[in-house]
């Protein structure tokens, strides 16, 4: 594979350089080639649609053992926790610095005896 094929395989179609990518998709017949590969592809994945098709049963043991120590019922579950965590440290840092603003506030009404 060319440094150009490489560097055509990264670029989107509508990018700044679509005459340049394009001219080279035309001459190029590896470009063809993945091209009207990834073309196969995509008509075979349309087909398909919204069937959904089982994994065998024993692969549901071996992902479920690799994953390591997680809820069974739902391996999102660390992630969650995660995503919570952050937010609720974002929340108390906020609930922080209101309270410190607050408390300045206060602090310059209050009249001292």
């Amino acid at each position: 594979m060319t440094l150009m094929c490489r560097f055509v395989a990264l670029l989107p179609d509508d990018t700044p350089f679509g005459a340049l990518v394009e001219s080279h998709r035309e001459t190029c017949l590896r470009c063809q080639a993945d091209a009207a590969r990834d073309r196969g592809v995509a008509r075979e994945v349309h087909t398909l649609g919204t069937e959904t098709v089982r994994a065998p049963s024993a692969m549901q043991g071996r992902v479920m053992s690799r994953l390591g120590a997680q809820d069974a019922f739902d391996p999102r579950r660390p992630l969650v926790i995660r995503l919570v965590v952050r937010h609720a440290a974002a929340v108390l840092a906020a609930t922080a610095t209101v309270a410190a603003v607050l408390a300045g506030l206060l602090k310059r009404r209050t009249p001292v005896a």
